[in-house]
């Protein structure tokens, strides 16, 4: 049995879902998804944790206010609202973004970071002309569908990117591409341009350093050349980081093979006293 809840945190009204006892464990969800993107989570380590998944400001169902944010500040809001003192931080993509943002802020706060196809704040890969060529291709249609009001065309452009990656479309999961969809279509039509958000300064990058506690990170192995390369540079920047590659899935591969991923969390998780 879970508790769902709404939280006024730094202006923004944040939706939240609680359940199970023990340690506690925060999910954070991609910058292409919602709450949802941990259904295959949420009960299975609720069996063991105190589960907490959010919908981040801007998306779902919490509210996007004018002004300044910082997702890792709202984030901790959250945890000092449900009287949280440190829980275990999991993310996937912007998701492990912010728990990584969260952990250099306010190191006490965090146990463990496991962060999926996630970068540092600040970093910037290495890339190949053509790589750099073909995402300035890809940012400009897709700015020129969002301008001209062609949501469902813009989101159907990063299904492709981050869904299916070098996939066909037909050897995707039809109901996971469906649900990242659709829970990225409800960000897009939400989208508060009267906003500004403000970086952790030094960013991340330059202080992967300060992160000493127990670190996994993730990725799939058709995931973007950048996120491959983050997830890389992550690895051998935080001491003692545990990599995992999850080969033939791309960007959510929490959805893609909830089962091994689960597995692997859990057997992580496991080991942290």
């Amino acid at each position: 049995m879970s508790i769902t809840g709404v939280a006024e945190i730094n202006g923004a009204q944040l939706w939240y879902e609680v359940a199970g006892e023990g340690f506690p464990l925060v999910l954070i969800h991609a910058g292409i998804a919602d709450h949802r993107l941990w259904d295959q989570q949420f009960d299975v380590f609720a069996q063991a944790y105190k589960v907490i998944r959010y919908d981040l400001r801007g998306f779902g169902d919490s509210t996007f206010p004018d002004g300044d944010y910082a997702h890792y500040l709202d984030l901790h809001g959250l945890l000092e609202h449900l009287y949280i003192s440190q829980a275990h931080l999991c993310g996937v993509s912007m998701g492990g973004t912010t728990a990584i943002d969260l952990a250099i802020s306010d190191l006490k706060a965090v146990k463990s970071l496991i962060v999926v196809g996630s970068s540092a704040s600040g970093f910037t890969p290495q890339q190949t002309a053509d790589e750099i060529a073909k995402a300035e291709a890809i940012n400009a249609q897709w700015d020129a569908l969002y301008e001209a009001g062609k949501l469902e065309e813009a989101s159907e452009l990063e299904m492709q990117l981050w869904v299916d990656g070098p996939r066909d479309h037909t050897q995707v999961n039809q109901a996971v591409r469906a649900l990242v969809n659709d829970m990225n279509l409800k960000a897009l039509r939400k989208y508060n341009s009267k906003t500004t958000y403000k970086k952790l300064e030094p960013p991340a990058v330059d202080r992967l350093g300060e992160i000493d506690l127990p670190a996994l990170i993730m990725v799939g192995g058709l995931d973007t050349s950048n996120a491959r390369k983050s997830a890389t540079y992550l690895a051998t920047h935080i001491r003692g980081a545990e990599n995992v590659v999850m080969e033939g899935l791309t960007h959510v591969p929490n959805m893609e093979e909830p089962e091994k991923f689960n597995r692997i969390v859990i057997d992580f998780l496991a080991n942290i006293r």
